[in-house]
């Protein structure tokens, strides 16, 4: 399978089963200020940030409308790393919001 087919298939995911590692998070969404749902629609409909063949990654990058501003983050942009397994199984392994102490940009790392 090609790239374009994994990622139509992680994209065709989140609109139904896939899983997310909430341990992880939920710590992320409640400290953000984001909801899930913002989250998977920046994995149906953001840019695809870095590859991680290696392990079978996805980082999507994508901007959140009505995100609250602040200074630790930059703007309102938000990150989703993503799983694909060879099951054809997707599983959200993080979400968050790029921190201006780990990030350059919304989308290059210190």
């Amino acid at each position: 399978m090609d790239d374009a087919q994994i990622l139509q298939r992680i994209r065709e995911a989140m609109d139904g089963y896939f899983e997310v590692d909430f341990t992880h998070c939920d710590r992320h969404v409640y400290d953000e200020g984001f909801l899930y749902e913002q989250a998977y629609d920046v994995v149906r409909s953001g840019v695809v940030l870095e590859m991680y063949p290696d392990r079978e990654r996805w980082l999507f990058f994508g901007r959140v409308p009505g995100l609250r501003h602040e200074r630790r983050f930059h703007g309102t942009a938000l990150h989703v790393l993503v799983q694909w397994d060879a099951d054809a199984e997707v599983f959200v392994v993080t979400m968050y919001r790029p921190r201006l102490d780990a990030w350059i940009t919304e989308t290059k790392r210190r």
